[in-house]
């Protein structure tokens, strides 16, 4: 498929999720390792997530419905960027009306050295927190939920059958996908997803598109 057909498709998919409040999501059941009350594995229902959108493309698609220079979005975004770097380390969260507020996690284990005193023993970040406005709680409160478009609490072996039917419904849902996208719905590891999907590009089944670094599969 041209490259030019390709981001046509994926313009248009995008489009179509816009209104995100009128979205049927798709959702994939997995098994816990943790046992539920009768000593089973706790089944549980999560969200199929496609894509990562990069801040190339998100800028691209900003970009559609704005009289804003790519250039200057560029600029903006980055400024938006290097003011989250200067102001979480130094103790300030950050709001963002409509989205939420971001502020850093501290983990750190508290001992107390030779002379009584507590201190801190490998204080570190390790996690950016983030709590969501009430008005885009409000809108994501409207999103409804398809039923389960897989059953992932009994896969032992993912054939290469498998792998072709899945790849072709997630094509069905969306113009593109990634591996790790793949891999997620799939419940396998990322190389036994790429190494499946490689199978199926070979076949002539799907094809693949994109750069070495940002490669994704579409319908052939």
């Amino acid at each position: 498929m041209p490259q030019g057909a390709v981001n046509t498709a994926r313009d248009t998919d995008i489009n179509k999720y816009k209104s995100f409040i009128t979205m049927d999501l798709q959702t994939v059941l997995r098994k816990s390792n943790l046992a539920d009350g009768s000593g089973k594995g706790k089944v549980y229902a999560t969200l199929v997530r496609y894509s990562t959108i990069t801040t190339d493309e998100l800028m691209r698609y900003m970009l559609q419905n704005s009289h804003v220079g790519a250039g200057e979005a560029r600029r903006v975004v980055e400024g938006l960027l290097e003011q989250f770097r200067t102001f979480l380390p130094n103790g300030h969260s950050i709001k963002i009306d409509g989205l939420g507020t971001f502020s850093l996690r501290m983990r750190s284990e508290v001992e107390k050295d030779k002379n009584g005193k507590y201190v801190l023993k490998n204080p570190r970040i390790d996690k950016v927190n983030f709590v969501p406005d009430k008005r885009l709680l409000h809108e994501l409160s409207k999103i409804t939920f398809c039923p389960p478009m897989a059953d992932l609490t009994n896969v032992r072996h993912f054939s290469e059958a498998e792998a072709e039917e899945l790849a072709l419904r997630m094509l069905g849902n969306a113009s593109y996908f990634f591996v790790e996208d793949y891999a997620i719905v799939a419940g396998v590891s990322k190389a036994t997803a790429y190494r499946r999907l490689k199978q199926l590009v070979q076949r002539g089944v799907i094809a693949e598109s994109g750069s070495r670094r940002r490669k994704f599969y579409v319908k052939a």
